[in-house]
């Protein structure tokens, strides 16, 4: 049998639960192995979290380095467009 926390602002109670309720945590039952595991696996997860938000700035940032080089390419090959122009025109002449 848990206990469980009733009350408002100014008055708190516990009273007995006597159906299973899985969401609530007995904070005296649990270890400090378990607390040590759990704290092990909220910072595991904090890591993952920032890896993937590194991991997906750099692939912006590649994209982004893809971009530039695809745009630098277009502006070569539209800076040459008008020299391309002027040998046709010469060599339909």
């Amino acid at each position: 049998m848990s206990t469980y926390i009733t009350g408002s602002d100014t008055s708190v109670t516990t009273e007995p639960c006597h159906m299973p309720c899985p969401n609530i945590i007995d904070m005296e039952a649990i270890t400090s192995k378990q607390q040590a595991t759990a704290l092990s696996k909220i910072q595991e997860l904090k890591d993952q979290l920032k890896q993937s938000q590194l991991d997906a700035e750099a692939s912006n940032l590649s994209k982004a380095m893809k971009r530039k080089n695809y745009l630098a390419r277009l502006s070569i090959k539209a800076n040459q467009l008008p020299n391309r122009i002027m040998r046709n025109t010469n060599e339909n002449l």
